[in-house]
């Protein structure tokens, strides 16, 4: 499979087509298929029994088969194709010996997770719009409205609030262009800090977006695992230890700090609230404290996850709520600040008339 093809392969096994093949994969092994044979009876499903190999969902199953045969599990077959929180979930699942229930739940992962994402997507779109048509007013106003003043009334002449907005226009006339590079290269900054930056200064950081944000999905991810590996039969040990062997530098860091309290002895919510990292947040990690000294913890766990992640994607609007209101006043403030310059310009050649 070329570059391309795996593109395209990874763009189809989204959203209702990668629950159908998963449901299909965990109908097969309800019924007593083992997995080689789950994944030879799809492939020939998907590639018309061998007609047409090239069709993506065929390519990506014999990835999956090619994997298999090498030695790896399903979940590690199955890297770079599904979630972080899915391939956790199923490893769990394949461990314990309930790879069909691990792989409904890895389906209720990529349906919170999906959840979350459309909330910030959402979230983030209105402010970005309100950058645009703030970006848009000042270079209509630098570009348009100041040099059609200035052939009326010379710029030298203008006084209070025409003169300081002249003085912005002359600026972004002149380092718009180099501003505009050095936010595009600050936004990518940012997006490749996401999953890498750690250490003192991310502590932070997590309280602002987009680093909030990301902390929030990267929360729902531990959760969505923890609650997969718990279900299946794994212990809380091994299974951070798991999510050691997948996760980014800053899903590491605080994996490990939560390990680090756990060898000491504390319970899964002490060690969450001791590492120090707010991680996912330190209601949940009280939470998760109380229920973990007491019988049917998993049960316990499942309805504390699926009530965090409902509850995340409303932290997650509002993160992208803040960002809308200072765009919002941002634009507001634009647009109050060119009505009075316009204003006063107009009296200014009234009386320059006279």
């Amino acid at each position: 499979m070329n570059a391309i093809e795996r593109f395209f392969a990874k763009s189809t096994f989204s959203g209702q087509k990668k629950v159908r093949i998963l449901r299909q994969i965990q109908r097969l092994i309800n019924a007593g298929v083992p997995i080689t044979s789950t994944l030879d009876m799809l492939w020939k499903l998907y590639s018309r029994k061998g007609k047409k190999p090239k069709e993506p969902m065929a390519q990506m199953i014999r990835e999956w088969q090619q994997r298999l045969n090498q030695g790896k599990s399903l979940a590690e077959s199955m890297n770079g194709w599904v979630s972080i929180p899915e391939q956790m979930i199923i490893e769990a699942g394949e461990q314990s010996d309930k790879l069909a229930t691990a792989l409904d739940d890895a389906l209720h992962a990529e349906g919170a997770g999906r959840g979350i994402r459309n909330a910030i997507l959402g979230g983030l779109a209105y402010p970005f719009a309100l950058f645009m048509a703030l970006v848009g007013i000042l270079w209509g106003f630098s570009h348009k409205i100041v040099p059609t003043f200035a052939t009326i009334l010379p710029p030298e002449k203008w006084t209070g609030n025409a003169a300081i907005m002249y003085s912005i226009s002359q600026f972004i006339v002149d380092w718009l262009p180099l501003i505009g590079m050095v936010i595009g290269g600050a936004f990518t900054a940012m997006l490749l800090s996401l999953p890498i930056l750690t250490g003192p200064v991310r502590r932070y950081l997590d309280y602002l977006p987009p680093w909030s944000i990301y902390k929030i999905t990267q929360g729902a991810s531990f959760m969505i695992a923890m609650r997969g590996f718990v279900s299946a039969g794994t212990t809380v040990p091994d299974a951070l230890r798991n999510m050691l062997k997948i996760g980014n530098p800053y899903f590491k860091e605080r994996v490990s700090g939560i390990l680090a309290k756990i060898n000491m002895g504390r319970n899964l919510g002490e060690a969450m609230l001791e590492a120090g990292y707010n991680f996912p947040d330190n209601e949940i990690s009280g939470e998760v404290s109380v229920y973990a000294e007491l019988d049917d913890f998993d049960v316990s766990l499942d309805i504390l996850a699926k009530e965090w992640i409902n509850g995340s994607v409303q932290k997650a609007r509002n993160a992208a709520k803040l960002m809308n209101n200072v765009m919002l006043f941002a634009v507001a403030a634009a647009v109050a600040g060119i009505a009075t310059t316009m204003f006063q310009l107009q009296d200014q050649i009234a009386n320059a008339v006279k």
